[in-house]
């Protein structure tokens, strides 16, 4: 996955806690209580992009969305899914391999 940074961050200093990418082992409880930590900062400041999310990946903070591609072979994109960014990309496999015509039996590369 690659990540996209989103020109509308939140103006002013926020303090919240934001998941390593790939090691989000935080409980559902605490996933829910960030995203709605996420949702009244966002109402609280206008002009930010409100579905996106921060994420800490390669010694940077980046606050806006992944996208998760499928390709062939030949790396030619065959279908791409945009989340959050602080969205796991195990969350995003099956939902790229559905509809893509991969026959059963068949190596794939994550």
């Amino acid at each position: 996955a690659s990540l996209v940074d989103t020109p509308q961050k939140s103006n002013g200093t926020n303090t919240i806690e934001v998941a390593d990418d790939r090691e989000d082992n935080r409980s559902e409880a605490e996933k829910e209580a960030e995203e709605d930590y996420q949702k009244q900062v966002v109402r609280q400041r206008k002009g930010t992009d409100e579905e996106a999310r921060w994420v800490y990946k390669q010694k940077r903070y980046h606050y806006g969305y992944k996208k998760h591609c499928l390709t062939n072979v030949q790396g030619i994109v065959q279908k791409v899914i945009t989340t959050a960014a602080n969205r796991s990309d195990t969350k995003e496999f099956i939902p790229l391999l559905r509809g893509a015509n991969i026959p059963q039996g068949t190596a794939v590369l994550a």
